[in-house]
């Protein structure tokens, strides 16, 4: 598994939202502090069971994989 992951926060009005395109999953927090801790621990839980799976781990995304219009 990649050691660092893309990931995008946005800040709502109650809670703080995380988006980690490499594995397309979303999760959120009451802050950023507590989004970021359960990002971690969202990105675990799917990475132990797409390996349970069999199933490979996401690469790493390039911004412009993300973002085609930048290239």
């Amino acid at each position: 598994m990649p050691k660092n992951q893309n990931y995008f926060l946005f800040k709502g009005e109650k809670y703080t939202v995380v988006y980690i395109p490499d594995f397309e999953i979303n999760t959120q927090g009451k802050d950023t502090v507590d989004a970021m801790k359960m990002a971690r621990d969202a990105i675990g839980i799917i990475g132990i069971d797409m390996e349970d799976e069999g199933e490979s781990l996401p690469e790493r995304l390039t911004i412009i994989s993300l973002f085609p219009s930048f290239s």
